[in-house]
């Protein structure tokens, strides 16, 4: 095999063959290393198309044309998201085929707007149930003002609030 051959096997740099199935009906399949005695497996199927079993139930099968391997599954087939009532915000979709219902919340917010006239709090409303969401505070700050030789402070145009640093020596 050679030195460099056998170094190379050694750190996972293999000279594999093709795959190849292990038997005619089977998806078991090998494949081998030309320079050492390692081998790799893998399963690889060829499945059909999905089939429902009956009418008015989702379950699916398919089959494997080459060893005959099945699998099941669910394939719902929902409608659009629909409310429930006027003045909610919970949203249904049935399954069209077995009738299967998913839920969902979805609210129409609003803009952001203060919270009243003397508060920086954001809030925005949704326009369908009316909850309401909490938002960032956002001021609406004067400059900067001196107020001795080692602070200054700023003011809230809107709400009041005042803020204090220390200047820079």
């Amino acid at each position: 095999m050679g030195f460099f051959n056998s170094l190379k096997c050694t750190v996972g740099i293999h000279d594999w063959t093709e795959w190849a199935f292990d038997q005619e009906n089977s998806c078991e399949q090998t494949r081998s290393c030309r320079r050492c005695e390692k081998h790799s497996h893998q399963t690889t199927h060829n499945p059909g198309a999905w089939e429902y079993l009956l009418p008015q139930d989702c379950t699916v099968k398919r089959r494997c044309s080459r060893c005959g391997h099945e699998e099941t599954a669910k394939h719902h087939n929902f409608g659009n998201w629909e409310y429930v009532r006027d003045g909610f915000c919970d949203q249904e979709q049935a399954c069209e085929r077995c009738g299967a219902a998913e839920a969902r919340v979805v609210h129409m917010w609003g803009v952001w707007e203060y919270e009243s006239p003397t508060s920086c709090s954001q809030v925005r409303l949704c326009r369908r149930c009316g909850n309401q969401e909490d938002g960032q505070t956002i001021h609406k700050w004067e400059g900067w003002q001196p107020i001795s030789a080692e602070q200054e402070e700023r003011r809230c145009n809107h709400c009041g609030t005042v803020e204090a640093r220390q200047t820079a020596v």
